[in-house]
């Protein structure tokens, strides 16, 4: 009896697994929730194609929704060409590593023919807004169309599970290739060669720079935050006065201060709280705003000095009776801190006034294309 007992308890284990497993929340009107099978969700293993039986043409996009850069297409704008259609989210970081070789190829191929066709869902409920794509679009340098499925519809439409995910398809308008997670590039170049019907010697020499532009993006809410150097424990959605290491490895940050860090992001409770962040790469965008939507001045430093203005980002500026840079942030938005950089060098910010929110540290980085 008790072994049946044991039987019945791990058969409805297994299908409890199973069940759970399969799920993938795409409403973004409720919390995300990840699947068991999480690496699968934002994987960054490369692969080599998949079959889609459900979808066999390329679908129209669905009237009503918004372009992100106003560049709103149809299906029959695309006719006769070869269409590539990319799901990716700025968060994901697989995304982050996939978006170069897309811009590549938009430049490098738009001549011969490929369209290029970006679906923006977001990963995370803070990114559902269109004043948030169209900042990271701007900032990213996209030039193909980006249409905005805040509420999944083009998702479900492909029944698409993964960031990043790309759908190929032939100038009849027929499916040829898919691939979920950080495709093999090099792999997918080729299709897309192939149905350009040019060589790869030709695309070489159509590389007009030796490298490209690369993102990594720093979460700083628990949910995906793993780069936190103060030696204090997070205590989700709890104040904690944390302090700041005596180094901090690059791309890694560091809360001075008491804070509060949330699912998706982290506010000051203090006065003169501070973020220091070690960067390595030639520009840094910090994406923050205020919890009362007022108006308040950062306290912006270069390892230890005010940052030179050929270094400055857009966003800053430079006190000059004190001699001292700063910014003001009040709407969320990502600020351009530092551009121009070379080597490694310790970046902080003070907060004078408690209120402040901090969501994600952007680092760029240039690198010979295929080795970022």
């Amino acid at each position: 009896m008790k072994r049946l007992l044991r039987l019945c308890v791990f058969f409805l284990l297994i299908v409890g697994f199973l069940v759970t497993g399969q799920v993938v929340q795409s409403q973004i009107g409720q919390e995300i929730v990840t699947p068991l099978l999480s690496h699968y969700w934002e994987t960054d293993e490369p692969v080599q194609g998949m079959e889609v039986p459900h979808l066999e043409a390329l679908p129209d996009f669905p009237g009503g929704m918004e372009w992100v850069n106003d560049r709103s297409t149809s299906r029959s704008q695309l006719e006769d060409n070869p269409v590539l259609v990319v799901f990716w989210s700025p968060s994901c970081i697989p995304c982050s590593r996939l978006m170069p070789h897309i811009r590549e190829w938009s430049e490098l191929y738009a001549s011969f023919g490929l369209k290029v066709v970006g679906v923006y869902s977001p990963s995370f409920p803070s990114e559902n807004s269109m004043g948030f794509i169209q900042q990271v679009v701007i900032d990213q340098g996209i030039d193909f169309p980006v249409l905005y499925d805040p509420d999944f519809v083009v998702w479900d439409l492909y029944r698409n599970e993964f960031w990043p995910s790309m759908y190929l398809f032939d100038q009849e308008g027929d499916l040829v290739f898919s691939s979920p997670g950080m495709i093999d590039q090099d792999f997918v170049e080729q299709k897309v060669l192939s149905l350009l019907e040019i060589e790869k010697e030709v695309a070489e020499q159509r590389r007009a720079q030796p490298y490209v532009v690369d993102w990594r993006r720093t979460g700083v809410g628990y949910y995906r935050q793993f780069r936190l150097a103060s030696p204090e424990k997070i205590q989700n959605d709890k104040e904690v006065t944390y302090s700041l290491p005596d180094a901090i490895l690059p791309r890694y940050f560091a809360f001075g201060g008491t804070w509060v860090v949330q699912r998706d992001e982290a506010y000051s409770t203090s006065p003169g709280a501070i973020l220091r962040t070690q960067e390595n790469g030639p520009l840094t965008w910090i994406s923050m705003d205020t919890i009362d939507q007022r108006q308040t001045k950062v306290e912006v430093t270069l390892d230890g000095k005010f940052v030179p203005l050929a270094n400055r980002g857009e966003d800053l500026r430079l006190d000059e009776s004190t001699g001292t840079s700063f910014l003001y942030i009040r709407n969320r938005k990502h600020y351009k801190i530092l551009e121009n950089m070379t080597g490694e060098h310790t970046l902080e910010l003070r907060f004078p006034k408690a209120g402040a929110i901090v969501n994600t540290i952007t680092h760029e980085y240039i690198a010979p294309f295929g080795e970022q």
